[in-house]
C-alpha cells in the first residue's frame, strides 16, 4: 500500500471513529448538544489520532498531515449530516430546546429547525478542511517531511 492510500485510509479511519463518538454521546445522553463545541473537540481528537497513526519514522510528513485533515473533514461533514437527519427525522427526546420565545406546543417543531443553525459552522469548518486536503495531496504524493515550519523533500537517489 503506497503512503498516500494509507493516509487516505487513515484519515477516514479517524473520521469515521469520530462521527460514532459523537453520535454515541448523543444517543446515550439526550439531547444533541445546543452548540458545536463536542463536535469541534471530537475532530480534533480524530486528527491527532490519525496523525499519530500515519507517523512514519516518528516524524510527521505531508501523508501525515493529510491523514489528519481528511480525519477532521470527515468527522466535521459527517456530523453535520448527522444532525440534519437527526433534527428532521430524529425522536423529540434528541431535540434540544433551543427556542424558548416559541408558542407554547411549537418548542419542539420550531427547534428542530434552530438546532441545525450552529452546526453551520461546523460545514464550513469541514469543507475549508477538505480544501486543505486537496492542497495537500500533491506534497504527500512526493512524500515531503514536515520539519518545524520547513517544508523540505526526500533527498533523491
Amino acid at each position: 500500500m503506497t503512503r498516500l492510500r494509507r493516509s487516505l485510509l487513515v484519515g477516514a479511519v479517524g473520521g469515521v471513529a469520530g462521527t460514532v463518538l459523537w453520535l454515541a454521546v448523543v444517543l446515550v445522553a439526550p439531547p444533541i448538544p445546543a452548540s458545536p463545541g463536542l463536535a469541534l473537540a471530537l475532530a480534533a481528537v480524530a486528527a491527532a489520532g490519525a496523525v499519530l497513526a500515519g507517523l512514519d519514522r516518528a516524524e510527521i510528513d505531508a501523508a501525515g498531515l493529510l491523514a489528519g485533515v481528511i480525519a477532521i473533514a470527515g468527522t466535521l461533514l459527517s456530523i453535520f449530516v448527522a444532525v440534519l437527519v437527526l433534527a428532521h427525522w430524529g425522536p423529540d427526546s434528541l431535540i434540544p430546546d433551543v427556542t424558548p420565545q416559541a408558542l407554547p406546543g411549537q418548542h419542539v417543531s420550531e427547534s428542530r429547525i434552530e438546532i441545525v443553525d450552529p452546526y453551520v459552522l461546523v460545514l464550513a469548518l469541514g469543507v475549508l478542511a477538505a480544501l486543505a486536503g486537496g492542497l495537500l495531496v500533491p506534497a504527500a504524493r512526493g512524500a515531503r517531511r514536515v520539519t518545524g515550519a520547513a517544508v523540505s523533500r526526500r533527498p533523491s537517489r
